[in-house]
Order: C-alpha cells, then sequence, then structure tokens
C-alpha cells in the first residue's frame, strides 16, 4: 500500500464553490489560484447599506438606476424580466436588486423564477427589495424565511423544487458571479450542458479554484508513513493491484485529489 507522502506546507483553506460531485468531477482543475472572500456587512431589515468608502477624487460613476414599479416591466417576457432582477453597482461594489422587477416576477406566476431569486436572497442585505423579494418568495413557496435567510430559503428549494431552469439562467447566473470571479462563466453559459440542475451550484466563499488540488501527489509505503497514526482513517483505492491510502486529513485540506491508480486516472471529492 502507498500513501501521500507529507507537505509540511499546510494550504490555506477557506471554502470551495459548492457543486455536487457529478459537476465537480467534470470540472475539476488542476491549476492553483490563491483565493479569498470580501465581506461586507450591512442592515438585516432590508434597508439600503452605506457603501464602501471610495476615494473622492476624478470622476464619479453614477450608480445604476433601478426601476421599482413592475408597471415599467410590462410586457416583457419572463425571460427578459429575469435579466432585469438585479445590475451591479460598480461603484459602491454591490450587486443591486430592482424591487419592480421581483414584483414583475411575482405576478407572472412562473415558477421558474425560485432558483433565482432564492440566489438573491444572498445580496438582499445590501438592496433596499428585501420586503418585494420576500413577498415574492413567501407567495410562491409558501414559507416565511427572512428575506436575507439564504440557507434555509436554499435547504427549501432542494427539497421541494423540482422545475425548470429559464434557458437564459445560466447567462443570468455567470452575470450573478462575476463581480466574484470572472472565470465563473467557464461553468455558467448559456447553452451550456448539464446532467444536473445549475441552481444547485453554489458559491461557497472563494474565487475559481481557490482551493488547490491533491495532484499527482508523490506516494510513500505504509512502512515509511511515520507521520500517520496507526488508526489514522484513510480513503482507500484498489485499482489493478495498485492499493493506496489518502489519508482523510490530507483530503480535508484540498477537498479534491487526482491521481492515476492501477494505470486508471481517478478523482476522489471530499
Amino acid at each position: 500500500m502507498r500513501i501521500p507522502q507529507m507537505n509540511r506546507s499546510r494550504p490555506v483553506i477557506a471554502a470551495l464553490l459548492i457543486v455536487p460531485m457529478a459537476l465537480a468531477v467534470a470540472c475539476a482543475s488542476s491549476s492553483v489560484e490563491s483565493g479569498g472572500s470580501n465581506t461586507t456587512t450591512g442592515p438585516t431589515d432590508g434597508s439600503e447599506a452605506s457603501s464602501p468608502s471610495a476615494s473622492t477624487t476624478g470622476p464619479s460613476t453614477p450608480s445604476p438606476t433601478l426601476d421599482l414599479s413592475s408597471s415599467s416591466f410590462a410586457g416583457l417576457s419572463p425571460e427578459e424580466i429575469l435579466d432585469e432582477l438585479f445590475v451591479f453597482d460598480s461603484r459602491a461594489n454591490r450587486i443591486s436588486i430592482s424591487p419592480g422587477a421581483v414584483d414583475a416576477a411575482l405576478a407572472t406566476g412562473d415558477m421558474r423564477f425560485l432558483p433565482p431569486l432564492v440566489e438573491l436572497t444572498r445580496w438582499v442585505r445590501l438592496s433596499p427589495a428585501g420586503g418585494a423579494l420576500k413577498t415574492a418568495l413567501t407567495r410562491m413557496s409558501g414559507q416565511g424565511f427572512a428575506a436575507h435567510d439564504f440557507f434555509n430559503w436554499y435547504s427549501w428549494l432542494g427539497r421541494n423544487y423540482e422545475g425548470e431552469e429559464f434557458s437564459n439562467y445560466p447567462g443570468w447566473k455567470a452575470r450573478l458571479y462575476d463581480h466574484i470571479d470572472p472565470r465563473f462563466a467557464r461553468w455558467f453559459f448559456d447553452g451550456v450542458e448539464s446532467e444536473i440542475p445549475l441552481w444547485t451550484a453554489q458559491w461557497g466563499g472563494v474565487t475559481s479554484d481557490g482551493i488547490p488540488p491533491l495532484d499527482n501527489p508523490g506516494m510513500t509505503t505504509a512502512g515509511q508513513a511515520t507521520f500517520m497514526e496507526p488508526d489514522e482513517q484513510v480513503f482507500g483505492v484498489s485499482i489493478n493491484g495498485d492499493v493506496r491510502a489518502y489519508p482523510f486529513r490530507f483530503m480535508n485540506w484540498h477537498e479534491m485529489a487526482n491521481d492515476v491508480v492501477g494505470g486508471k486516472p481517478v478523482t476522489l471529492a471530499y
């Protein structure tokens, strides 16, 4: 049995873009990028939050104008309303949600709006659209979670929603994540083929490839693995007589391993 060699330099781990295993295996990348996220706090009652401090020198960039009335969206198709749900305010560095577009989405009665509206609960703390978003989600789902309670809304969606997605939802999602890292567009674009609903793929707190995978690690024999405890947990793989053990603590750091075992390419996702 062979075991990956100990690397004394522990990588910095934050959180991973949470995707179901099928998508994670298909899109695994061997490149290593430094990752991180900026945390911004704001009011929890749906009121407008003050924007981050910025330099007062140079020409100012006007903030995007949001239509606050649902009547502004009369005659638009559901797909067009989807595209109007938010804009990115580069001056304030935040997502701005349109209350009028949210109201218009509710008025269509189209349940395909549930996934994108749930996605927007991540950013509603920094938007005056909290009331409209909570009203829309409550009427569509029968649930009464707070407008900013993404975890409970998403958990409910995962247990109950089996509907379709808008054809332009992948591109909409890419635009939503663009301010975090434009490279997310590698996975989200209109026309992308996927065996799973794309709304189940959620951002987990870092940029693309923000957690380095364990790629083709050097191996040592079990007898030489003095850095391990006798009862230490491992992930075991045996293919064509090639037996390997990947320590749990290694996988806890990297969350993914790419290797060749017994002549077969193998990806482990944890």
